[in-house]
């Protein structure tokens, strides 16, 4: 119990994005994307259609790259951590899974095992108890960009809020719907926001 209190004080306000250590991941170029795209090997032909021609010029296990940091799509300088979790899987996307503590539990238990030597004080959760942006948003986006997102309603304009700077940004692939449970008030019909 000891532990778990500590490493809870000292979580980290960066969210990173999870990799499975044993999987295998691609390093593709693709004749739509600049750059390098890194997707789970697994994946490539289910996402053959969004890469267009690609070539893959490496290959990394999940464990290799755990670890690692890469940046933001927005301008905010942090860099982010790449984290092992076993909560990834191959059955969709592009299994690359983005992790922030203070929206799920297993993204909370994702950095929980990184270890308090990973930490830093405060849990950043940028959502307020009505399921609005806060002011933290601008810890993930940046000041501008969060002028577009504050005192949004997450499940709705601020949702699309998001993807729009996601494009602006140059960095939104493909917007799909996917079902997935979550809770919801029976009387009122809307989401529970927790705190």
């Amino acid at each position: 119990m000891e532990r778990e209190y500590y490493a809870w004080k000292l979580l980290t306000r960066v969210q990173g994005v999870a990799v499975n250590s044993a999987m295998t991941y691609s390093f593709v170029k693709s004749e739509n994307f600049p750059g390098l795209t890194i997707v789970a090997e697994e994946r490539l032909d289910a996402l053959a259609e969004i890469l267009g021609q690609y070539t893959v010029v490496g290959k990394a296990r999940g464990s290799d790259l755990a670890g690692s940091h890469y940046r933001s799509p927005f301008a905010v300088e942090a860099r982010r951590p790449v984290i092992p979790s076993n909560h990834v899987t191959a059955e969709s996307g592009t299994g690359l899974v983005h992790c922030a503590p203070a929206h799920g539990a297993e993204d909370y238990h994702a950095l929980l095992n990184l270890g308090p030597a990973s930490f830093r004080s405060g849990l950043l959760c940028h959502v307020d108890g009505e399921g609005k942006f806060t002011d933290d948003i601008a810890e993930v986006v940046g000041n501008s960009a969060a002028e577009e997102l504050v005192g949004q309603d997450i499940m709705k304009g601020g949702s699309r809020a998001m993807v729009k700077l996601l494009e602006a940004a140059g960095a939104l692939v493909k917007v799909q719907r996917i079902r997935h449970r979550y809770p919801y008030d029976w009387k009122t019909g809307e989401p529970v926001i927790t705190l």
